[in-house]
């Protein structure tokens, strides 16, 4: 999987906490960078009072992966 697979609410979402190339190399393993490293800085932000959407990640009947984000 690749950066430029996920739809442009997520890439925005996760350029605005790391570095394309950050991405690129933690995705080698996307569900494990999802579940291990997305949701719980997301979570964290929200309790700090800060704003952050929350992800919904769901596997696509051909068994790719898929990311959408909800607003809060």
């Amino acid at each position: 999987m690749r950066f430029d697979d996920f739809s442009k609410d997520v890439q925005r979402l996760l350029l605005s906490h790391w570095s394309a190339a950050e991405i690129n190399d933690r995705l080698i393993d996307p569900e494990y960078f999802f579940d291990q490293v997305v949701i719980p800085r997301l979570d964290y932000l929200r309790r700090q009072g800060e704003e952050a959407p929350r992800l919904r990640i769901y596997h696509t009947p051909n068994g790719d992966l898929n990311v959408v984000v909800h607003p809060q």
